[in-house]
């Protein structure tokens, strides 16, 4: 009986919908230019890592890597929501209305 309990619970978080990572009152654009200085802080760490490696500074070649990984995989993920978007109002600019 306890089992069918908990399926019943967990049927009814699913059929309520979540707004997961939404602010209230964040508009797109706020959410789009958050997004864009994230990747570009990103960025900026991945380059002084880089520049800590080669002055001496830094001396695991881990923390670089893994620095630059993250850059590049956060720039990647940019770029294909840029595809996206763009694709999208691609799209209904072709709409007739």
């Amino acid at each position: 009986m306890n089992e069918i309990k908990i399926i019943g619970d967990i049927s009814q978080k699913i059929a309520e919908p979540q707004q997961v990572g939404k602010k209230p009152g964040v508009s797109f654009e706020d959410a789009i230019k958050d997004a864009l200085k994230d990747v570009s802080q990103i960025q900026n760490d991945a380059e002084k890592a880089i520049q800590g490696f080669a002055n001496g500074e830094v001396k695991d070649i881990q923390t670089v890597v893994v620095a630059m990984e993250k850059a590049d995989l956060s720039l990647q993920t940019l770029l294909s929501v840029r595809n996206r978007l763009i694709s999208a109002y691609q799209q209904i600019s072709n709409m007739q209305v």
